[in-house]
């Protein structure tokens, strides 16, 4: 496809935050990612803009999330949710995880959804409550509270998800757990990957979920600590 070669971003990622978005109102050509081919004329913006959102995997962050769903809207007959194949959100428990998985379920052509988890707020073992990690929860959670309290099962309406990524980030959190309380973790993580999984494969679909650890959130730069199964 010819116009894959005008869409510069980094490994096909799109960093959708805030600052995407300068003007207000937003409109088709409002983001600064925007190659500037779009603006010769109408055919090439619709052919362009249609490879872009189809082609490139957008990262999107807390503060751009608004932003992007508006801008999608503003394409006609939910064509621009619906040519969407590729979401990446980089910290689904910022308080903003229900217009995040909003977004989600309105790109009914997505293929692929990553979603990044700080885990000292999330998937916690028991005993963390203690001098060591004082914010964390002072009671494990199962599989069940976990799934309800973040909708994950919400993702199973995705009908053409092909993979799903948790990606765990531990920060400092992972390198101060005892190998004992690293192994329930990864536990923990596994069955929360395997409960997606098999609920795909109840509704026919060939879905696969991974789940991996990495050491740092930092919008786009993360490096990996260990791998997932």
């Amino acid at each position: 496809m010819i116009w894959r070669y005008t869409i510069s971003t980094s490994a096909g990622r799109i960093l959708i935050d805030s600052w995407a978005f300068p003007h207000s109102p937003i409109s088709t050509l409002s983001p600064t990612f925007i190659p500037p081919i779009c603006r010769v004329n109408r055919q090439l913006k619709e052919e362009v803009l249609q490879a872009l959102l189809t082609l490139s995997k957008f990262r999107v962050t807390s503060c751009g999330r608004i932003p992007f769903m508006k801008w999608l809207a503003t394409f006609p007959n939910n064509d621009g949710f619906a040519a969407v194949r590729h979401l990446d959100f980089s910290d689904v428990f910022s308080g903003y995880w229900k217009s995040q998985l909003s977004l989600t379920l309105q790109c009914v052509g997505l293929r692929t959804v990553e979603m990044t988890f700080p885990l000292q707020r999330c998937v916690v073992p028991p005993g963390m409550a203690t001098g060591r990690f004082p914010m964390q929860r002072p009671v494990e959670e199962g599989v069940e509270e976990i799934v309800e309290e973040r909708q994950l099962g919400e993702l199973l309406r995705c009908e053409k998800l092909e993979w799903v990524v948790l990606e765990f980030c531990t920060s400092e959190f992972l390198r101060l757990l005892t190998l004992d309380e690293r192994e329930r973790l990864d536990d923990n993580i596994t069955a929360v990957a395997e409960w997606l999984e098999e609920g795909f494969w109840k509704r026919g679909m060939n879905t696969f979920v991974l789940k991996r650890l990495t050491g740092e959130m930092y919008y786009g730069t993360y490096y990996t600590v260990d791998g997932g199964s």
